[in-house]
C-alpha cells in the first residue's frame, strides 16, 4: 500500500474535480453512510482513470486526505467511514 505522500497528487487532483467536491459538500456532517459511501467509490473511481492500481483502501486514504486538506476530518460520523 502507497503512503500518505504517495497518494497526496491524488489528494490534490481530487480537490480539483467539480463533480466529487459537489460529493464531499453533500456528504460532510450529514452522517449519511451512502452519501459517504458514494463519496469513497467516486473518489476511488477518479483515481484509478490516473493510476489503475488503486486499491479499496487507498481510495479511503485519499478520501481522508482530502477531508484532511480541506479541515472537515471528524464530521463524518465514524460508521459512516470505518466500515467500508
Amino acid at each position: 500500500m502507497r503512503t500518505s505522500e504517495e497518494l497526496y497528487p491524488l489528494v490534490q487532483r481530487s480537490a480539483d474535480h467539480p463533480e466529487i467536491m459537489r460529493l464531499y459538500r453533500g456528504a460532510v456532517g450529514s452522517e449519511d453512510r451512502v452519501r459517504a459511501n458514494a463519496l469513497i467509490d467516486a473518489i476511488t473511481r477518479f483515481a484509478r482513470t490516473i493510476d489503475p492500481s488503486i486499491t479499496p483502501e487507498e481510495g479511503i486514504r485519499i478520501t481522508v486526505g482530502l477531508m484532511k486538506m480541506v479541515g472537515h476530518v471528524g464530521e463524518f460520523s465514524e460508521g459512516g467511514m470505518s466500515d467500508r
